[in-house]
């Protein structure tokens, strides 16, 4: 998987899970992007970079409803 891609020894659970988010998103994983950006979010609630990487993934996944509550 992308997980073994991000080694980060020390690094935060939610800097690790964010940089799988853009990861996955990148390569077009959605599904596993927003279930990364949305663990992100639960950690930090705050973490803008998460909010926008779960909103461009909505995007992609055709969602346009949730991207706008997003944005």
């Amino acid at each position: 998987t992308l997980r073994r891609a991000l080694p980060q020894p020390g690094a935060p659970e939610a800097v690790i899970r964010r940089n799988l988010a853009v990861a996955y998103l990148e390569t077009g994983l959605l599904e596993d992007a927003e279930r990364e950006a949305q663990t992100v979010l639960r950690l930090d609630p705050e973490d803008v970079a998460s909010v926008l990487t779960l909103g461009k993934t909505y995007v992609r996944l055709g969602r346009s409803g949730d991207a706008q509550r997003m944005w």
